[in-house]
Formats: C-alpha cells, sequence, structure tokens
C-alpha cells in the first residue's frame, strides 16, 4: 500500500519502436493508457505495442510538473506537435508529458485535494444558502466528486485490470452521466451569481460561489481523465477516445461560462456597480481564471490525438 502513495509509473521512452514512430509521424497510430493502436486510414487493426513503463517517486511529481511547463511552451498544441513530429526527440517528450501528467493525477493526492476542496465548499454553500435549487446542485455535485474518487482508487494498480473490469463496466455510465449534468449546471450557478446583486453585495457569499465555479472548472480535465484511463484500462480504448474527445468539448463550455461570468464582473467593476467589497473579490480570481486557461497540466489531461482507433474487422 505504501508503494501506491510513493510511487508512480511512467512511460520508458526509451520503450518506443521505430514502427510506432513512424506510424506517429504519418498520422497511422494512436496511443491510449500505455497501449498503442493503428489509427482509421492507416489500412491495419489491433495494437502497434504495449509500451513501457517505469517507476518514478511521487515526491519528484512536483519537479516533473514544473518540467512540464517548457514542454508545453515547446509544443504549444499537443495534437499538432504528434501530427507533424520531425524527430524521435519530439515524439518521446510528448507522449511522455501526457502519460506523466496521467500517473500524477491518478495515483498521487493530485486530484485527490481538488475533490476535497470541492467537497468542502459543497458542505458550506449548501449550510449558508438555503434556496432550494442550489442545495439540490450541491447534492449532485458531491455525488460525481465521489464517483470520481472511487474511479480513480480503482486505477492505483494496473495489474487489477481484469479483477476491476466488471465494476468499471457499470461505474462508467454512471460517470459519464453525472459529468454530463454536471457541466450544464455550471451554466445554472453562474446564472445565479450573475442574476442575484445580493450575492455581489455579500463579499462572503459572493467569493464562496466564485471559489466553488472555480474549483469545479479547475479539477473537470483531471476527473474527465481518470474517466477516460478507466475505459481504456478494461479494454475500451475507442470509448476512452470518445469520453475524451466529447468531454473535452462540454469542458470548454463550461470554461467559456466561467469567462462570461468574470467577464460581467469586469464591465460591472468598471461602472461601480460591482461595488468594493465585490470588486476585491473578482480581483482575487482573475489572475486564478487567467492561470486556468493557461495551465499546461489540463491541456495535457485533454490531449486529443487527431486520428480515430481503427475498428476491429469482424466476420460477416
Amino acid at each position: 500500500m505504501n508503494d501506491l502513495i510513493t510511487k508512480i509509473w511512467v512511460l520508458d521512452g526509451n520503450s518506443i519502436s521505430a514502427t510506432l514512430l513512424e506510424a506517429l509521424q504519418n498520422g497511422k497510430a494512436v496511443i491510449c493508457d500505455g497501449v498503442a493502436y493503428w489509427a482509421q486510414g492507416s489500412g491495419k487493426t489491433g495494437i502497434i505495442q504495449h509500451l513501457k513503463f517505469i517507476e518514478r517517486s511521487a515526491d519528484s511529481a512536483k519537479e516533473i510538473i514544473d518540467q512540464l511547463q517548457s514542454v508545453a511552451s515547446a509544443t504549444q498544441n499537443m495534437s499538432q506537435a504528434v501530427q507533424s513530429m520531425q524527430n524521435v526527440l519530439m515524439a518521446t517528450q510528448v507522449l511522455s508529458s501526457v502519460v506523466m501528467v496521467g500517473a500524477i493525477v491518478v495515483q498521487t493526492q493530485y486530484l485527490g485535494r481538488k475533490l476535497d476542496a470541492i467537497q468542502d465548499t459543497v458542505d458550506e454553500i449548501a449550510l449558508s444558502q438555503h434556496e432550494q435549487n442550489l442545495v439540490f446542485y450541491m447534492d449532485k455535485i458531491g455525488d460525481y466528486m465521489g464517483s470520481v474518487e472511487y474511479a480513480r482508487s480503482l486505477l492505483q494498480d494496473r495489474s487489477m485490470a481484469n479483477e476491476i473490469s466488471g465494476v468499471a463496466l457499470q461505474l462508467l455510465p454512471e460517470v459519464g452521466g453525472k459529468r454530463n449534468h454536471i457541466t450544464s449546471l455550471v451554466d445554472n450557478i453562474a446564472n445565479y451569481v450573475r442574476s442575484s446583486s445580493k450575492e455581489r453585495n455579500e463579499s462572503r457569499h459572493f467569493k464562496l460561489m466564485l471559489d466553488f465555479i472555480h474549483l469545479l472548472v479547475d479539477v473537470l480535465p483531471g476527473a474527465l481523465h481518470t474517466e477516460h484511463l478507466l475505459a481504456a484500462r478494461i479494454g475500451k480504448p475507442r470509448l476512452a477516445q470518445l469520453i475524451l474527445r466529447s468531454g473535452s468539448v462540454k469542458y470548454e463550455h463550461v470554461l467559456d461560462s466561467y469567462k462570461r461570468l468574470m467577464n460581467q464582473l469586469h464591465r460591472e467593476m468598471i461602472t461601480g456597480a460591482l461595488g468594493q467589497q465585490g470588486e476585491r473579490v473578482f480581483m482575487e480570481y482573475k489572475p486564478k481564471l487567467q492561470e486556468l486557461m493557461q495551465s499546461p497540466i489540463n491541456h495535457m489531461l485533454l490531449f486529443k490525438q487527431a486520428a480515430n482507433i481503427a475498428a476491429e474487422k469482424t466476420a460477416v
């Protein structure tokens, strides 16, 4: 048990074969949870290669994340980087970076602390707000976060893929449905803040609601990546790819809702309608939103390869 807390397993860049590198450079391969598959249009189906993993200390997670900052700056767009690789180093860098981030999210408390922070905020909002719809939303969000944490626990040990298969098959549609519900709730919560002048005039409640929206938008990439990995881990790579792609689109809508709220608050601040207390809260969260939008970690968690995994041919 101690090893699960102190160690993570990341992609061994040296394990990438020449066949896989050529396929990646030509857009004919897709990698999902450490397995490389032939892409649609490649003329082939099935697995190209099972990639190897190496042990890393979870204590070095912060160092790894700092290193990824430079990788993200160099590649700008992960998907384009894979499709336009010019050398082995770039291929290894991009793929290893994505796998490292996934390992950090699943096997350390990187995501767990975020889930705990949201649950604390949910509890506080439920206690301080008595509007029925809002309390209902808080219950739904708390339920979703619990499911994500359970999914994360199932992914701790790669050797248990067969044993978790039955549980995961039941959990995936449940988590997916809750996630779709949650993304639509963000709009409702942001609208609640936008339409309630009382919230903006009472700094404690205003800060609490902004904090909640920010935490929820920040945690969704990690939660989505966990769902994606769970599908891949039990041998559903095409489903995993669909989860990440469709979920990423909805995440962009959630992030846009947050940005629209902040833009309105900025306009109110300029006209003086926000008030001094509201202005202080807004100025606290403005740089947090900018940091969130530029996060290399979230970009890597939402990594979408351009090619689709080729479907296996079945006998007629």
